[in-house]
């Protein structure tokens, strides 16, 4: 657990670098940002983009 926490903390250091921030909603941001790619690079999470993505039709408009 360590070892991953060094592994996300050393990349949240680095996405801050990047993003000129240093608040609170930048260092939630970075740490969610390294979490999901360390997810992926160990193939516990898959991301990807819908082709085509539909709009919601109201309720209301659904059944007339």
């Amino acid at each position: 657990r360590r070892e991953i926490y060094d592994i996300l903390l050393e990349r949240v250091e680095r996405i801050l670098g990047s993003m000129n921030e240093w608040g609170k909603a930048a260092r939630e941001s970075a740490w969610r940002i390294a979490a999901e790619f360390w997810l992926q690079s160990k193939g516990f999470i898959n991301m990807h983009t819908p082709q085509k993505c539909y709009p919601i039709s109201p309720l209301f408009s659904a059944h007339e």
